[in-house]
């Protein structure tokens, strides 16, 4: 419908930017007219006529949308005192679960159902508010006592899930919160393991420390076994692996299907089954099967280019006519009698020319750029990069899909092992095919469904779910993955205008790895990456700025990889399918390193002005963007600066010669 009046409009808007503009003033109990009058700037104008438009054209329909479903009973409570004392009466005695995630409108309803009885029991915790993006307001706790006159607050301080060590680890990282209400946590269950913080090599390695672990714990060991050995193992249903993106996936789906390890994928769609990886992967079956006549036609006109069922069915019956393939048919548009033969207009004849040249390019190139490279360019040139970002309700997680297949197209682009590019490129659909199929064997397996077989002396499936997604589910043991910067907390959460907003947004990532870490029982292990892939062009990554504000006294640190600038590498054993590690101080020594720095270096404020960057501010960058500094440390008269670029990642860069601007 929006679209519709976008175009009857005649004017240029981003719909997803318009609808969440107009559930934000719905959400808080704003008509068109009034949100009209809460902002300037053409922006703001258009929206507010738009959403007036909008809502007219829903009057029209005899039609609401789900936010008219609150604020349309709200008016008509306030503006009609009959029903209002109707309902007041009727529903004497109020309760509401996960009060912390209500909106404006939300808590209005609740107060104004329950002013009269004043009998309204609500219950929630602030520290697990995770849902700003719908407009929730973890403060709404902290109101309804104020409003209410003779409403008391019982504070539920116990946890009767995780250990000791597990709660004090996760009230120590809430606690660089700004919270209204401080609380501290307790339980009386035992005190259980340290929390395990553990440093791989790239996604690929992680994955595989990660199912290492699980394998430990659920096969029987040959002897000597204790009672906590014992109860250390059961069925896998008793494991999950958390992340921030669906795109995390990849690579423990791909390592669970290699193992035989059965897992079971919440909320969305296998890897390899979503529908951006099996476009692009398509693009580079043409190249090295240009006969592959299922994957041309998968992408002849993905993205819209003109070629319809029309035009494609003339190329088939050509094709199959003349017994030549597709794509020969296609390259048939170059020459003048084409027209006459293919039974195709002018038009439809240059689309196709312009598809089967590009195609062509394609393969050329693959004699000589990597699968990386070959990727990169293959999504630009075909326009599906630029497809997929018109898209704004899909476009952040496809992208974040794509971006994975990327990494993993690194691992086959390096030249250092002898291997030429187009082998390279055959080595990687190779590998997305293998595993691809494996999650397809079972016919039907979809989402929420467990796949590949997994050996008889364990049950039950691995889950993998987002930390979104895992918010009230608890589990006996717990990875949380992918705790790299610019993942955990995301760098598009933080890409904000101020530095209020930059710290609202890192306090709402800082409560969704709480929630993460509370999910745990028994055992809690937090794994990041040094690198995006395992090839030599890998980038490298920057541990989460919440690992080092977990109390030390909680946390065993772990090197399954070596962490550049060490003098000596760490005493690794490697098993025979990963690395099994022993203890190595990590984040200790960067803290003790942090400390000194304090007292031996300049403050940033010493610093020339244009180099005084500071966590929140918003910056550009010639080659990479427009970015949020999420970190800066002063060193020996420079400034060391972290930042989370929209497009391309987090960067560590020295001020001095990195030309930011502060925008």
């Amino acid at each position: 419908m929006l679209k519709l009046i976008l175009a009857d409009m005649d004017v240029e808007a981003k719909v997803g930017e318009v609808l969440a503009d107009i559930g934000k003033a719905k959400n808080n109990n704003m008509l068109a007219d009034e949100f009209a009058g809460t902002g300037v700037g053409h922006r703001h104008e258009l929206h507010a006529e738009i959403y007036a438009n909008y809502q007219a054209a829903l009057q029209r329909g005899n039609g609401v949308d789900f936010d008219d479903l609150l604020l349309k009973p709200y008016r008509v409570l306030m503006s009609d005192p009959d029903i209002r004392n109707q309902m007041q009466d009727r529903y004497q005695h109020i309760m509401v679960d996960e009060f912390q995630d209500t909106n404006a409108l939300q808590f209005e309803l609740v107060r104004v159902l329950g002013d009269v009885h004043r009998n309204i029991c609500v219950v929630g915790d602030p520290d697990q508010s995770i849902y700003s993006w719908r407009n929730a307001r973890p403060e709404n706790m902290e109101r309804l006592a104020e409003v209410l006159d003779g409403c008391k607050v019982f504070e539920l301080s116990e946890s009767y899930r995780s250990t000791k060590t597990i709660i004090a680890a996760a009230s120590g990282l809430i606690a660089h919160n700004k919270r209204a209400i401080e609380r501290v946590l307790f339980t009386n269950n035992e005190e259980g393991e340290p929390v395990e913080i553990g440093v791989t090599e790239h996604p690929e390695h992680e994955a595989s420390v990660i199912l290492d672990v699980v394998e430990r714990r659920v096969r029987p060991k040959t002897g000597g076994d204790g009672p906590g050995d014992a109860q250390l193992r059961g069925d896998l249903d008793r494991f999950a692996v958390l992340y921030r993106t669906n795109a995390q996936s990849r690579a423990i789906e791909t390592e669970c299907s290699r193992r035989g390890v059965q897992y079971r994928l919440i909320g969305g769609v296998r890897f390899y089954e979503r529908r951006e990886i099996k476009d692009a992967l398509a693009l580079l079956r043409i190249v090295v099967n240009p006969s592959d006549e299922t994957s041309l036609r998968r992408i002849i006109n993905v993205p819209p280019r003109g070629i319809g069922p029309a035009t494609l069915r003339k190329l088939e019956e050509y094709s199959v006519f003349n017994n030549v393939s597709l794509l020969d048919t296609m390259l048939l548009a170059s020459d003048p009698s084409a027209s006459h033969q293919l039974g195709l207009g002018r038009a439809a004849l240059g689309k196709v020319r312009s598809f089967a040249d590009f195609v062509t390019m394609l393969i050329s190139n693959s004699e000589k750029h990597y699968p990386s490279d070959l990727l990169d360019y293959a999504l630009k040139g075909s326009g599906y990069r630029d497809w997929v970002n018109k898209d704004e309700e899909t476009r952040l997680e496809r992208n974040e899909n794509l971006k994975e297949l990327e990494s993993l197209a690194e691992n086959y682009s390096s030249s250092d092992d002898g291997i030429e590019p187009r082998q390279a490129l055959s080595d990687l659909l190779e590998h997305t095919s293998l595993f691809a199929n494996v999650d397809s064997m079972d016919e039907g397996v979809g989402a929420d469904e467990t796949n590949v077989a997994v050996p008889s002396e364990t049950t039950g499936a691995i889950t993998l779910i987002t930390l979104h997604q895992a918010k009230g589910l608890e589990f006996d043991t717990v990875f949380i993955a992918g705790a790299n910067e610019g993942v955990l907390p995301h760098a598009m959460a933080l890409n904000v205008q101020s530095q209020d907003d930059y710290e609202a947004a890192c306090g709402e990532e800082r409560r969704l790895m709480y929630v993460g870490m509370t999910r745990a029982k028994r055992n809690l292990h937090v794994t990041w990456s040094l690198f995006t892939s395992s090839s030599l062009y890998r980038r490298q990554n920057v541990p989460s700025q919440f690992l080092k504000e977990i109390p030390e006294e909680n946390v065993k640190e772990v090197e399954y990889a070596r962490v550049p600038g060490r003098s000596a590498p760490p005493p690794i054993a490697f098993s025979s399918s990963s690395g099994i590690a022993v203890d190595r101080p990590r984040f200790s020594s960067v803290r003790r390193r942090e400390q000194r720095e304090k007292f031996t270096e300049q403050g940033i404020d010493d610093l020339p002005v244009e180099m005084q960057l500071k966590a929140g501010q918003r910056v550009k960058h010639s080659q990479f963007g427009t970015g949020v500094v999420v970190n800066s440390r002063p060193v020996n008269g420079d400034l060391r600066v972290t930042v989370a670029f929209s497009e391309e990642g987090v960067k560590m860069l020295m001020a001095s010669m990195a030309g930011l601007e502060k925008v």
